[in-house]
């Protein structure tokens, strides 16, 4: 886990990069600094995304404090069929391998896949699977 760890200044950050906070993963959604003149130093302010409680937050916080950013994973995967009595859906690679199976446990999100695969109209369905520390996540799914 430490080599998927770096070391970084909070004035370092960008949007949709992911750091650890309070032991937890999160997706940076919205960063902004400001000067403040009497202590002559900047603010970060940060608004983010906790991928273990699914919940935001926002804090403040001196730019020259120490960070630890997360190195992400992110591969695109082609929806090939959906099992819908199990919530399971069979995926491909980028070089039309197939790559196995994934449980879906959230149905929100199935529902989603599910529709966009239904409604594709000779087109493609994709999605990100993103990996951050020891959790996986989907996202971004698209229909090509």
């Amino acid at each position: 886990m430490a080599l998927n760890i770096i070391p970084t200044k909070y004035n370092q950050l960008r949007k949709g990069d992911y750091i650890v906070i309070n032991d937890n993963p999160c997706e940076i959604l919205d960063i902004h600094k400001s000067c403040t003149r009497k202590i002559e130093s900047v603010i970060v302010y940060i608004a983010l995304f906790d991928l273990v409680t699914q919940q935001k937050n926002e804090f403040l916080i001196l730019n020259t404090k120490d960070v630890n950013k997360i190195k992400v994973i992110k591969e695109e995967y082609q929806i090939v069929d959906i099992d819908y009595k199990f919530n399971i859906i069979n995926c491909a690679n980028k070089n039309d391998e197939l790559c196995g199976y994934f449980p879906i446990t959230d149905n929100l999100l199935f529902d989603e896949i599910s529709n966009a695969f239904k409604n594709k109209k000779n087109k493609d369905v994709y999605f990100t699977l993103v990996s951050v520390l020891d959790l996986t996540l989907i996202k971004n799914i698209k229909i090509k």
